[in-house]
């Protein structure tokens, strides 16, 4: 027995995430290699399974498959309604299998985006002349807007407006408390962005009182009060890198966050850029560059949910998701199929699909819509210090909360290949006539198990669990 080692892996700290810049049995303590559907802030030093999705609103059949943009518009009387828009066309999607048309375009799948102002809905997209509605049908903005923009957003009683017909690189801010506002003498304005140098504007964010215009490679800041009165001041962030996906760009309250070619990055109001990524580098540099340009993010509570295209068929499928507070990523969690997301006003996280004309609620029930999912929480790799030396695990144990008729598969894997599976069940026990937390011992086969680097992990896929 001289030859055996008894190791022990004791994971004391605080659970903080994903680790894929390094070899497993090199991460730091309390991180982990892989989990898959796994969410660390729904309660918080301990790891749970994230929350389903449930099917929120259908649209109608047609040519088109995916949602192009989402906006819940709300106005100063009371109204609310959800547009959705797919295909050519801006639906009310107020009930499920019934959504009204509110504008038929020419869009043909381009995306939509929109904001509200004013007690307006306002929306643009690359084919249409900017448009307005205040509930019901959509018309023509007034006061000669940009026409055939791609982004919009609200800032300092204003409304931005990026990517236009009169230029690429040019961005618009309109008359104060005015939408319709776009004559210059009345303190509308507009600022080229290294014109003409081939990198077209790619979004725009706001965090407090400064908004950011990204191209691919460029980031400026925008601050001031802008006429009459001060002017607009800009300023290019010489150390952030640009964002490759508009639809990734989410203002999280502290700071802007977004997918650049090199990771996901943020910009503070203050103007200052961190690299958010540098624990799973390795992972978004996997995801190839066509699936980049058409990710899309949300934010869920203090996540930031980054959903991209996994497997190359040009439909997002999978989530990243980034405790923007800690710096904790989980992932990946699957089955997200969605296009845009637009954050409603009672904090509902809402997604327009990928692969279906249809809306979707998040952190919705234990189900992806009525159908269970996977979670897999893997333990770092054990070397024992001596990583060329064969080990002989001895012994397992877990601790979890208990769940009345659920059960949980311990697996082992010995230098990266799985050679066992044991089902635990995690019903409540009883000592003295009180339900305790489950504490389950097993015992390894040393004789399918030896191996230099060791990790267990634990797997579920049990229905609503």
């Amino acid at each position: 027995m001289s030859n055996q080692i008894i190791l022990a892996d004791h994971t004391d700290t605080a659970y903080r995430g994903r680790f894929t810049s390094l070899p497993s049995h090199m991460i730091p303590e309390g991180f982990s290699p892989y989990l898959k559907n796994v969410d660390l802030t729904r309660q918080l030093g301990t790891m749970m399974k994230r929350r389903g999705i449930a099917l929120e609103s259908t649209g109608p059949v047609d040519a088109f498959t995916k949602v192009t943009g989402l906006h819940e518009f709300r106005n100063s009387t009371g109204t609310v309604v959800p547009f959705a828009s797919a295909g050519n066309n801006i639906y009310d999607t107020t009930v499920s299998g019934a959504w009204v048309s509110r504008h038929a375009g020419a869009m043909a799948g381009a995306n939509v985006n929109f904001t509200t102002f004013n007690d307006l809905a306002i929306a643009v997209a690359p084919t249409e002349s900017t448009l307005k509605s205040s509930g019901a049908a959509f018309s023509l903005l007034a006061g000669s807007p940009p026409a055939s923009a791609h982004f919009i957003k609200n800032f300092k009683n204003r409304i931005l407006i990026g990517r236009s017909s009169a230029g690429q690189s040019r961005g618009h801010w309109s008359g104060p408390g005015d939408p319709e506002e776009w004559t210059v003498a009345n303190g509308a304005g507009f600022q080229d962005f290294n014109r003409n140098d081939g990198d077209p504007l790619t979004g725009i964010g706001v965090c407090g009182g400064t908004a950011t215009w990204f191209k691919r490679w460029f980031v400026w800041t925008m601050s001031g009060i802008g006429p009459p009165g001060d002017v607009f001041s800009f300023r290019q962030v010489a150390a952030a890198s640009g964002c490759v996906a508009p639809r990734s760009i989410v203002d999280m309250g502290n700071m802007t966050v977004y997918l650049g070619d090199t990771g996901v990055q943020g910009i503070s109001e203050a103007g200052v850029w961190a690299d958010l990524s540098p624990n799973i580098v390795p992972t978004i540099a996997s995801i190839p560059t066509a699936a980049k340009e058409i990710a899309c993010a949300g934010q869920l509570g203090r996540l930031y949910l980054l959903c991209y295209d996994s497997n190359a068929d040009g439909v997002n499928d999978t989530v990243e998701a980034l405790d923007v507070e800690n710096g904790s990523w989980m992932g990946p969690w699957t089955g997200h199929n969605a296009n845009v997301f637009a954050r409603y006003l009672n904090g509902s996280l809402i997604s327009g699909g990928s692969n279906a004309k249809v809306l979707r609620r998040h952190n919705s029930g234990e189900n992806d819509e009525g159908n269970a999912f996977e979670m897999i929480i893997r333990g770092r790799g054990i070397d024992g210090g001596m990583l060329d030396a064969i080990k002989f695990p001895d012994e397992f144990w877990i601790e979890g909360a208990p769940i009345a008729g659920k059960t949980v598969n311990i697996r082992t894997r010995t230098d990266g290949v799985q050679v066992n599976t044991q089902s635990v069940s995690i019903a409540p026990t009883q000592i003295g006539g009180t339900d305790r937390n489950v504490m389950v011992r097993y015992v390894d086969l040393p004789n399918a198990q030896n191996a230099r680097i060791i990790e267990h992990e634990i797997q579920n896929n049990e229905d609503a669990a």
